[in-house]
């Protein structure tokens, strides 16, 4: 069996190299992420992929840290789209070595509020 860790690693190194169908067989067919700042779900494989295709296809997608056990994992992941860097910061889970399910957040870089803290 894949840990999580390891399936969420391969999963981000395939969207970064566009290799969309490598990244789908990575995913159980009822995957399901959820993205509570905007209060989306997506469901299904084969949808999280579309969209993830629709909204990081040419970005650079650069693993900084992947930790976790077993069926968990948590990825911190720089997103590059060229005009604008984004994190995303991902929670999986895994069974039977296939991503089951994801809560992902997408912190922007911003300007401090204050000059010291």
């Amino acid at each position: 069996m894949t840990s999580a860790v390891v399936l969420a690693g391969r999963l981000w190194a395939h969207i970064d190299e566009g290799k969309w169908e490598e990244a789908r067989t990575l995913l159980a067919d009822d995957f399901r992420a959820d993205w509570p700042q905007t209060e989306e779900e997506v469901l299904g494989a084969d949808r999280y992929i579309k969209v993830t295709r629709e909204l990081l296809s040419g970005a650079r997608c650069i693993l900084l840290e992947a930790a976790g056990a077993d069926d968990w994992a948590t990825t911190r992941v720089l997103i590059d789209k060229g005009d604008r860097m984004l994190w995303a910061i991902s929670f999986w889970n895994a069974r039977d070595g296939k991503l089951l399910d994801a809560v992902e957040y997408f912190p922007v870089p911003k300007e401090p509020k204050f000059e010291s803290h």
